[in-house]
């Protein structure tokens, strides 16, 4: 799936662990339709939503692939912090993912980025006002 970002990304999206509507989210997110996605995302965590959720045991695999796949549409929509929190709790459920792990290197590597660029921005704006 090739995300709305200045470069090419291209991501590999988990099956939310066979959570229903998981399929629906990614027929959304091939259409652009990410606010649409995330909402079925959010809407498949319920209550696991909730960052101080403690998750059952039977749930940990949906819990951890939805909150991947939901991280990733909102760090690469611009909601760098959400989306950052999103990995970092799936990385807790399932810490072995590396793949998830390199996601999120990438993701904090973007926010950073984007951090120095509006800095410079707001540097070079008031600079240009004296």
């Amino acid at each position: 799936v090739i995300l709305p970002w200045p470069d090419e990304v291209v991501v590999a999206f988990t099956g939310c662990g066979g959570a229903d509507g998981c399929g629906q989210a990614f027929e959304q997110v091939q259409r652009g339709d990410l606010s649409g996605a995330e909402a079925i995302y959010t809407r498949i965590l319920g209550p696991y939503g909730e960052p101080g959720a403690t998750v059952d045991e039977d749930d940990r695999n949906i819990v951890a692939e939805t909150l991947f796949n939901r991280g990733i549409l909102r760090a690469y929509t611009g909601s760098y912090e959400l989306g950052m929190h999103d990995l970092q709790r799936a990385l807790k459920i399932r810490p072995g993912e590396d793949r998830w792990r390199q996601e999120l290197a990438t993701i904090e590597q973007l926010a950073s980025e984007q951090e120095q660029l509006q800095r410079q921005m707001g540097q070079a704006t008031t600079g240009s006002a004296i």
